[in-house]
């Protein structure tokens, strides 16, 4: 299927989303994985709307002659990116509602080390339960906003359809950072450190410690968010970066302030969020992301390239 053009102006506006499927899963508050997996749809919601890209006119190469945000930064294919997008979903959410069945009745991973002792000594709080809150607020707060601040940047700079993709791009980063997440932490079965100090309540939650998905969500979504800004040239672009990794660094703190993950636990998941949300965004380029070439120096050759 050929790639659409990256941005047109003028398309219809996104259908609100199905109230009665929020409502039902909004019923369930300690369901954080339906909860995130909510706003990934919701933030990819406009391009249910997106009228075929072969039949959109082509859009100019830039917003403006002075302008120096370019529309065809990015190629995305609805087919392609929108069937990953929803396996990956589906591999990140789905599991949730069979937790008694795939997850071992005792842990696979039990005896932390010292070094997520000592952690946890010095950074958990003496009632955990209101830095465990905060951090479920910050991980739904935090793709949200950086997907709501770079779909007003892309519509202005290159209408909805721009806006659109960005968003697309930025829900892909997430699902499959997410799937990612959940196929080793049902693998791994690692015990939480609440139930290690036996504060535990004896359900499959208490066995899905490695890696924190709550700080893999919220490093994915600073990352590619970021990235597709930095890409795209929209001047707020170092302002994504700093707003989405701040923020992405306070879920984590929260999560081992709030005994629900090991400092090992957070540190993992940063990076391979992070990881993820460079990646995806970055395979999405109409331009190679690498352009390696031997530059000479005086003391001989070095390798020079674009990232």
């Amino acid at each position: 299927m050929r790639r659409g053009p990256a941005g047109t102006t003028g398309a219809s506006p996104p259908v609100e989303p199905d109230c009665g499927l929020e409502s039902q899963l909004f019923t369930k508050p300690d369901n954080l994985l339906t909860l995130i997996a909510l706003g990934a749809v919701l933030l990819a919601a406009p391009a249910a709307q997106m009228t075929r890209a072969e039949d959109a006119p082509a859009p100019a190469p830039n917003a403006s002659p002075a302008s120096s945000v370019d529309l065809t930064a990015l190629n995305v294919n609805w087919a392609v990116d929108g069937v990953i997008t929803g396996a990956t979903l589906a591999m990140w959410v789905l599991p949730e509602f069979f937790k008694n069945s795939l997850v071992p009745a005792e842990a696979r991973w039990y005896g932390p080390p010292g070094i997520d002792v000592s952690a946890r000594t010095a950074l958990v709080w003496s009632n955990p339960a209101p830095a465990a809150l905060t951090s479920d607020i910050l991980v739904a707060a935090v793709p949200l906003g950086l997907g709501l601040w770079d779909f007003l940047e892309a519509e202005a700079a290159g209408g909805f359809r721009t806006a659109a993709e960005d968003l697309l791009v930025i829900t892909e980063a997430m699902t499959v950072a997410g799937a990612l997440t959940t196929v080793v932490r049902y693998t791994s079965a690692r015990i939480r450190p609440f139930a290690y100090y036996g504060q535990g309540t004896g359900v499959p939650e208490d066995r899905l410690s490695f890696w924190s998905g709550h700080t893999t969500t919220a490093f994915s979504a600073a990352a590619s968010a970021g990235y597709v800004a930095q890409v795209r040239g929209y001047a707020s672009w170092p302002w994504v970066y700093a707003v989405g990794f701040t923020a992405a660094g306070a879920v984590s703190y929260f999560r081992v302030a709030g005994d629900k993950h090991w400092m090992t636990d957070v540190v993992v998941g940063a990076v391979v969020g992070t990881g993820v949300g460079f990646l995806v965004p970055w395979l999405h380029r109409s331009t190679p992301g690498l352009g390696l070439r031997l530059v000479p120096q005086l003391q001989g050759l070095a390798v020079a390239g674009r990232f």
